[in-house]
């Protein structure tokens, strides 16, 4: 079995491809880690409430992704020792 398939089988699907080339032929040794989270939103996001929008990677390649979007009242606090809001 390739490594990805090996990722994607121990994290339920959820990460399909952790290489996006193949190892060189002389690799003898392969360390890699892959995680992913499962966790509840203290606000739930609506599933209505998502759609495409652009995301910039590293700041230069443009792509279309789910993005989620909601409003919540939320406060803030202003620290005049730092000068910060």
């Amino acid at each position: 079995r390739s490594i990805n398939e090996w990722v994607k089988h121990h994290t339920d699907g959820k990460i399909e491809q952790l290489l996006s080339e193949p190892l060189s032929s002389d690799a003898r040794f392969v360390l890699l880690n892959a995680i992913y989270f499962k966790g509840l939103w203290n606000t739930p996001f609506h599933s209505a409430s998502t759609f495409k929008a652009s995301f910039f990677n590293a700041g230069t390649e443009r792509v279309e992704v789910d993005m989620m979007h909601g409003q919540i009242t939320a406060g803030y606090a202003r620290d005049d020792e730092t000068n910060s809001d």
